[in-house]
């Protein structure tokens, strides 16, 4: 569900604007959270605040016919994400547990080795992220979002996955 508006996004803007691709992001965005209420018949709270946040900031991006909104987005979200992720860490609780952890019984030490690895991640993205849409032309940027932010993040769940079955509970 979230490849679709990234790829839709990156082909209005490959082909028209950012404006165009904004108004592309935000449709995509309703339509995937609509496709996720009609399965679950429940919006998750990550894809939620992500289509709030977007639609504040692609707002933004049309009425004052300013594209760095949009482009923030990204870092936002991962900046916003991260700090929940490290404040609930430091509460002692595991965020990431409860959301990812259904099917993945693994050792406390280990899920909050994974914690700090994913807010760590999430930190750097947003650091490359405001790099990368400043000092590139827009439909490269817009190739970083659809492609390289989507391939990264696949990469850092599978490698927290894997250390999370390393690091099981033994079956009783």
């Amino acid at each position: 569900m979230e490849l679709g508006p990234a790829l839709a996004f990156f082909l209005a803007v490959r082909f028209y604007d950012i404006f165009a691709g904004t108004i592309v992001l935000l449709v995509a965005g309703v339509l995937s959270t609509a496709v996720s209420w009609m399965r679950q018949r429940r919006v998750p709270v990550v894809p939620f605040a992500s289509l709030a946040l977007t639609g504040m900031l692609g707002g933004a991006t049309l009425i004052l016919e300013e594209g760095r909104f949009i482009k923030m987005r990204p870092t936002i979200i991962n900046a916003l994400t991260a700090l929940v992720l490290a404040g609930a860490l430091v509460r002692g609780r595991m965020l990431l547990r409860s959301v990812l952890g259904a099917g993945i019984e693994a050792e406390a030490a280990a899920w909050r080795r994974v914690t700090i690895g994913i807010v760590l991640f999430l930190l750097a993205l947003s650091v490359a992220n405001e790099i990368v849409w400043r000092s590139v032309s827009t439909e490269v940027w817009a190739g970083f979002k659809a492609f390289a932010i989507p391939a990264l993040d696949a990469l850092a769940f599978w490698l927290a996955y894997r250390h999370l079955r390393r690091h099981a509970c033994p079956a009783d």
